[in-house]
């Protein structure tokens, strides 16, 4: 399954986390032209707005997800955003 495509509403625990940032490290290495920011400066940034924006974004998509409680979920949803957010 492609990273882009990836459905984070199975993300509970610490290991689930895990296994998504070990497909994130691959799906950098093989298919860097499919992130927007992988300069560690402009993906900490687009980070930054999208933990802003999260709550906006889980409205948009029908989701029915408090983005004001942490979760492993909610930090998956923010990294996987930041790959692309401008």
């Amino acid at each position: 399954m492609q990273i882009s495509m990836m459905d984070t509403s199975h993300i509970h625990t610490r290991q689930d986390f895990v296994v998504l940032l070990q497909a994130m490290h691959r799906d950098l290495q093989c298919n860097p032209s499919d992130w927007g920011n992988t300069a560690l400066l402009d993906f900490l940034e687009a980070l930054i707005r999208y933990a802003e924006d999260i709550p906006h974004y889980y409205r948009n998509t029908g989701q029915a997800v408090n983005a004001d409680n942490a979760s492993w979920r909610v930090f998956a949803d923010m990294l996987l955003g930041a790959r692309i957010y401008e």
